[in-house]
């Protein structure tokens, strides 16, 4: 049977959430875009209320590319991930994929961030596949994009990879009418920070939880005796990224 390695993006790969870091870039280069995040504020709120979804708050999230051109969001997705993603990525977790890929096993990014940059980050680091939240991408981006299918979270990332999944694991999860726990595919690993990812170690035999997770997740994977990774950053993640986005998309960055 071929052996799986599966791994989460945000805070597995890289110590922080690729979403505000794209918003981050594209405002760096088109700074009137803040203006189209007007919705975004009410949006938080009503989803810290869950009145409204993480699909529904994603999809307007993602209106400052309002009007965009599908190439231009294409190059910017290209330039996110060359000049700015990979210089943070985690130098262990590089290590660990030319590993696994040295032995030959099927590797496999599955992640909830959008598939219009996730595409390149796939082909930047050799997956052999990619699952994500596809947002549909127009010839211009309308002001609230539209999601195809369901936000790429938990068990949808088990029901998104019908394609390379063994058949018995598949047959499996439509019998039971879930795919909430799936069966562990023998000698497979998966890595990530969340819990909201089960479903993913659920799926492998090995299951790593990495230490950028909070601590009652590594607490409760501790007792459910799965192993856990501490990644050093390396120099160029060190600055506070997550707060100089937040003050570049409110316009003091």
């Amino acid at each position: 049977m071929k052996k799986f390695a599966f791994f989460d993006l945000d805070y597995t790969l890289l110590p922080h959430d690729t979403m505000l870091l794209f918003c981050r870039s594209v405002l760096q280069k088109e700074r009137f875009r803040i203006f189209y995040l007007f919705l975004a504020i009410p949006a938080m709120l009503l989803y810290l209320l869950h009145i409204l979804d993480t699909k529904q708050f994603k999809s307007i999230f993602f209106s400052f590319l309002f009007r965009m051109k599908a190439n231009v969001l294409e190059k910017h997705s290209c330039d996110f991930v060359r000049y700015i993603l990979k210089p943070l990525l985690y130098d262990e977790m590089l290590k660990i994929l030319s590993d696994y890929r040295r032995k030959k096993y099927f590797l496999v990014l599955n992640t909830a961030s959008p598939s219009f940059y996730v595409s390149h980050i796939a082909n930047e680091l050799g997956f052999d596949a990619f699952y994500a939240t596809n947002i549909e991408v127009k010839k211009r981006m309308p002001l609230i994009p539209v999601i195809e299918g369901a936000n790429n979270k938990g068990a949808a990332k088990i029901e998104a990879m019908q394609d390379i999944l063994p058949p018995s694991i598949w047959k499996d999860c439509l019998q039971k009418g879930s795919f909430s726990h799936p069966l562990p595919i023998q000698g497979s690993v998966t890595y990530s920070d969340s819990f909201s990812d089960n479903p993913l170690f659920l799926l492998a035999e090995r299951k790593v939880v990495i230490k950028s997770a909070k601590k009652k997740t590594i607490r409760e994977a501790s007792k459910r005796g799965w192993e856990s990774l501490h990644p050093k950053q390396s120099p160029n993640s060190q600055v506070r990224i997550f707060w100089n986005t937040i003050l570049q998309i409110i316009g003091f960055g």
